[in-house]
């Protein structure tokens, strides 16, 4: 359960500050926290969406439906799988997913045209022109979390911790806010060094077929 706790208030925090506004691109979050938040968002499916039973969510998409189920031990607090309703984006066509399964947060969209079932995260953003999302995950006991970035199709691009560590990756170095796409269609993000009181912009460039943030910053090792 300690450690259950720990990955739902990390998950909380990142979810207040974690994403800048998506005045750029459209956004799904997870911020269900109750079962009358969740009901609220699934009356709003356009399609129809509800619970079938106490484990079983039913969403429907233009042309049929999808259903996610929970796997057993129900009761576990590491075990099993359990699946939350997080709202749709029209403009998008895609509804969110929350994924529990003990050891981290992640989740799946739903294509409302299709039916497909793209991989995803806690939250999602999407780029200025729909073509990219970063998604973010959250595993348990784990500082910080790992962003993914998404073709449109689900095909993954990138990944990578979302701050910067050692080379044996077992310190934090910076820590990465805002992180929004900007008005060139480029995610960009505020990056501080443990201890500093400035912040530096990194921009995710792709170089020689390698996606990477740059300016590099170097900080100094605790």
């Amino acid at each position: 359960m300690k450690r259950l706790s720990h990955l739902l208030l990390t998950a909380f925090l990142l979810g207040v500050s974690f994403f800048a506004s998506a005045k750029n691109g459209a956004e799904l979050d997870c911020q269900i926290g109750t079962t009358a938040q969740e009901l609220i968002q699934l009356h709003r499916a356009p399609h129809g969406a509800k619970r079938i039973g106490k484990h079983t969510l039913a969403i429907r998409w233009q042309a049929g439906q999808r259903k996610f189920k929970d796997q057993p031990p129900y009761d576990e607090p590491m075990g099993g799988v359990r699946w939350e309703y997080c709202g749709y984006n029209a403009a998008v066509k895609k509804h969110l997913l929350q994924k529990w399964d003990g050891s981290a947060l992640s989740g799946v969209m739903l294509d409302d045209a299709t039916g497909a079932v793209l991989p995803a995260g806690e939250s999602v953003l999407f780029s200025p022109d729909f073509q990219y999302y970063l998604a973010y995950e959250q595993e348990d006991g784990r500082d910080g979390a790992t962003l993914k970035l998404y073709r449109r199709d689900g095909s993954p691009e990138w990944d990578a911790y979302s701050g910067i560590l050692t080379p044996d990756r077992s310190t934090i170095l910076a820590t990465f806010e805002n992180t929004h796409w900007n008005d060139n269609g480029q995610l960009q993000t505020s990056a501080t060094c443990v201890g500093a009181a400035k912040a530096s912009t990194l921009k995710l460039t792709r170089v020689s077929g390698q996606w990477q943030w740059l300016p590099r910053i170097r900080c100094p090792a605790q």
